[in-house]
């Protein structure tokens, strides 16, 4: 069976008997279907794409300045070096820059040659130090591989194979991928990551074992619920993990932060809406959860990954949800000094990306709409 057929069924079940033909968004405030509300509507006209435009600019142009010596873009901590650079070139290459022309591209170079350097002869990008390395090498190599591949140069496509290849040797038999190379253990957003990382690969022509993405579709068919296609973390139910500390400050369930990665996955593996009607029971139950800037809700990475599925899914949730978060990313876009044109690291996962992370997602996030993003194919 082919990877675009296994997400087919991955996500195809029976409708509830209830659902009905869903109503699309017109004049009204409130898009609805048979079975209740989607979500609210913001109040008022809708912002312009210019005001998302120019806050991209000031974003990246923000995320230009904090490049380091080396290249790199650093976390707080040292340890995620590697994914706050992977992420801040993802949302360069998003705005259209390759290492090649765009008004970043000298950025680009720096930190493509300095993640190459990163990169061990087994194909690992950084080391195993920390218990994260596996999310820091998903996001380098989906970086490296869309430099390759979009810059058309061929010095990195050995380096894009081998990170590659190490992302295949390090699933689990049969399953998928969690903390460690064939540990057992498996999860959604490690999963996830690493579709990303493969789909864009087999993208730019590099090999890509068929069965990795066969067995991302099934897991991800495995962990959803039957009806709502909620997508858990370890097993279907299972709610967002936390860092430490981080649990009664950001609950879980305020977000659907795996349900969007999951269709964004899906999405990417082949799901073709109109013959998977249940991709759009999963973004429903992702809009019952909007982008709202709370205290308790800001989490970049749901937003990211809400907007990529989103984008790849098209209208109406693509409206909806554009409708809610540009105006909890516009309107807190730092205009502070040195912090100008960045967003504040104060959501989920920001204490260990910090503020380099939180631009970096927004920036991804907004990106996901421009029609010229060529990392939503």
């Amino acid at each position: 069976m082919s990877v675009a057929a296994l997400c087919v069924f991955a996500v195809c079940v029976t409708l509830p008997a209830q659902q009905g033909k869903q109503e699309k968004p017109g004049k009204s405030q409130q898009a609805s279907s048979k079975d209740g509300p989607i979500i609210v509507r913001p109040k008022g006209r809708r912002r312009s794409r210019s005001s998302s435009r120019a806050a991209v600019r000031r974003g990246l142009d923000w995320l230009a300045r904090g490049q380091a010596e080396d290249g790199r873009w650093p976390s707080p901590n040292g340890i995620h070096d590697i994914a706050t650079t992977g992420l801040t070139m993802l949302a360069m290459l998003a705005d259209g820059s390759t290492l090649r022309e765009g008004r970043h591209a000298q950025a680009l170079e720096r930190g493509a040659a300095w993640l190459r350097d990163q990169q061990g002869e087994n194909g690992l990008i950084g080391t195993m130090a920390a218990s994260t390395f596996m999310y820091c090498h998903a996001i380098g190599s989906w970086a490296l591989i869309e430099c390759y591949g979009l810059s058309k140069l061929a010095t990195l496509k050995r380096h894009g194979q081998l990170s590659v290849n190490y992302i295949q040797e390090a699933r689990n038999p049969f399953k998928v991928w969690r903390y460690y190379p064939r540990d057992g253990q498996n999860d959604s957003s490690m999963t996830g990551w690493m579709v990303l990382a493969l789909t864009a690969a087999k993208d730019h022509g590099l090999a890509v074992d068929k069965d990795a993405l066969r067995f991302a579709a099934a897991w991800y068919d495995q962990v959803s619920d039957p009806t709502t296609r909620r997508v858990g973390y370890l097993r279907c139910g299972g709610r967002s993990s936390r860092e430490v500390g981080m649990v009664e400050k950001f609950p879980a369930d305020k977000t659907e932060a795996l349900t969007a990665l999951g269709l964004a996955a899906c999405l990417r593996m082949g799901a073709v809406p109109d013959e998977s009607p249940m991709l759009a029971v999963a973004a429903r139950t992702m809009l019952s959860k909007p982008p709202r800037w709370q205290a308790d809700r800001i989490d970049y990475y749901y937003w990211f990954h809400g907007s990529h599925a989103v984008a790849s899914l098209g209208e109406p949730f693509l409206t909806i949800w554009r409708d809610s978060l540009e105006p909890a990313l516009l309107q807190h876009q730092s205009k502070n000094d040195e912090e100008a044109g960045s967003w504040d690291p104060i959501g989920v996962w920001c204490k260990s990306g910090g503020r380099i992370y939180s631009t970096a997602m927004a920036v991804l996030s907004l990106r996901c709409f421009s029609p010229r993003n060529r990392l939503i194919r």
